[in-house]
């Protein structure tokens, strides 16, 4: 069984990471309802005398509210996923989730995956009726065996969340020569600091968007309205922040007394006071050229 060192500070950082985070997954699958006709390419081609490898033709294979409304609705759930999970290295889709924000996380995306399936079982039993009616839609386009059966189109759509262990550098069972080992450990250790950076850079640029985005909409004299989101985006943002600070950057955690100290203001106050408007505003800006300068300083 692997021992913590507790004379390295880096694995000392990367065990309390690990204990203070969880890496998720979340796998929505949605099936594409769409076919690449080769046939239709060709007729295409040699309607426009085309080579016929350099035209592809794609076509929807039916039309339905029922299926469009699973679509957008998986897709409004891996915007949540991204809003409450950072970046986790460089590739793949695991994306770091404080321990602060795992209940309330995990509680949203049961609701998800339940009316995800919800909406799913009000498309299924439509299916044969909607083969009927795409091809009248279709015309001389539609082909059956475009079509899988119902039972196939049924593991089409899935809904699958995956929570792992943030790894330590010194989570290391298997059998190697002590050189290997080490040297896997210290690639350990500096995947794990990028990628702590990575998700840290994620929260700044996310605090830059919102606060520019409330400076340009209190400064702008042409403005015809400040929107309530505009406030409470940035409000909800700052409520989040210290789970997000994984890194534990205390310029991060005083960023969010101070938008809550001097930012969140009643939005009909702030609608009704160009005073509060430019105050207000001005703050905005100053923070948003502050993350900027900074994040440009990281990356020249």
């Amino acid at each position: 069984m692997p021992t913590l060192d507790i004379d390295n500070p880096t694995e000392l950082a990367s065990y309390a990471i690990s204990k203070r985070c969880v890496l998720m997954s979340l796998h929505i699958s949605v099936w594409p309802a769409s076919k690449q006709d080769k046939e239709l390419a060709l007729e295409t081609s040699e309607k426009h005398k085309a080579d016929s490898d350099m035209i592809t033709t794609n076509k929807r294979l039916f039309k339905s509210q029922a299926f469009e409304d699973i679509k957008s609705y998986a897709a409004a759930t891996r915007v949540l996923h991204h809003k409450w999970c950072q970046p986790w290295g460089e590739v793949g889709e695991e994306r770091i989730l404080s321990a602060d924000h795992f209940y309330a996380y995990t509680d949203l995306m049961r609701e998800r995956r339940a009316e995800f399936n919800r909406l799913c079982e009000i498309f299924f039993p439509l299916y044969a009726q909607i083969l009927q009616d795409c091809q009248t839609a279709l015309g001389t386009a539609w082909k059956s065996r475009d079509y899988p059966g119902i039972f196939s189109v049924r593991e089409k759509f899935k809904f699958i969340l995956v929570p792992k262990p943030v790894p330590t550098a010194g989570d290391f069972r298997i059998n190697l020569r002590p050189e290997d080992i080490e040297m896997m450990q210290k690639a350990s250790e500096r995947d794990a600091k990028a990628a702590i950076k990575n998700a840290n850079d994620e929260v700044w640029r996310k605090l830059y968007a919102a606060l520019s985005h409330l400076a340009e909409r209190c400064l702008d004299p042409n403005a015809k309205k400040i929107f309530a989101t505009s406030v409470t985006n940035l409000a909800e943002l700052a409520d989040m922040l210290p789970g997000f600070n994984i890194g534990n950057d205390p310029e991060m955690d005083e960023m969010a007394r101070k938008i809550k100290r001097s930012l969140i203001v009643d939005i009909k106050d702030l609608r009704g006071s160009d005073e509060l408007k430019a105050s207000v505003g001005k703050q905005c800006r100053e923070e948003a050229e502050k993350i900027q300068q900074m994040l440009e300083n990281l990356f020249s």
